[in-house]
């Protein structure tokens, strides 16, 4: 497969996904009421979830994606944007349900800042819901946790962080500077 929008099949329609399919090898089965594959895919200047990411690669792609998703791989996403906040890279074995995303052990990178957490995603009709524990942020001069889950929920209009708590600020000069890309201060 190759240059093929994700948003041409229904399902990835309802998704909400929007991008580029690049290249696509590997195997699809037809079995009765089921549709397996296996194999490696490429895409570029995708956005989903809040995410957009310039490049991803998902490698040793399994499972069932018909009649319901339950696919395994690992993801590997570069020059990504989440909610404003920009990654060098993202990697993350990752499982696609139906209307879920549970990502195993994220490490995502940002110049010397790497963020580690693991945690789940749910979309519906009405938009999605991240839930992430434990998140944690550590660089050279900082490393903060959340205490319990951070969780951050939207939809095709608005984003939000529902819960953050924090640990107690760190002494005076160790701040967390985050630079915003999308042009909004």
């Amino acid at each position: 497969a190759q240059n093929l929008p994700p948003d041409e099949w229904p399902e990835g329609r309802a998704s909400g996904i929007k991008g580029m399919l690049v290249h696509g090898a590997g195997t699809v089965v037809g079995v009765p009421g089921a549709l397996q594959v296996s194999g490696t895919l490429e895409g570029s200047e995708t956005d989903w979830l809040g995410i957009h990411a310039a490049r991803w690669r998902l490698d040793q792609l399994d499972g069932p994606m018909l009649p319901t998703p339950d696919l395994r791989t690992l993801a590997r996403l570069d020059d990504v944007t989440f909610l404003g906040v920009h990654f060098d890279s993202v990697r993350t074995p990752l499982a696609l349900g139906d209307g879920t995303l549970d990502l195993a052990a994220l490490e995502g990178t940002a110049s010397d800042t790497l963020l580690t957490c693991s945690g789940t995603t749910t979309w519906d009709e009405q938009g999605w819901r991240v839930q992430l524990e434990p998140a944690r942020l550590k660089s050279s001069v900082f490393d903060w946790q959340a205490r319990g889950p951070l969780v951050m929920s939207g939809n095709r209009q608005e984003a939000a962080i529902v819960r953050n708590v924090a640990p107690s600020p760190q002494p005076p000069g160790r701040g967390v500077l985050v630079r915003r890309t999308d042009g909004v201060n």
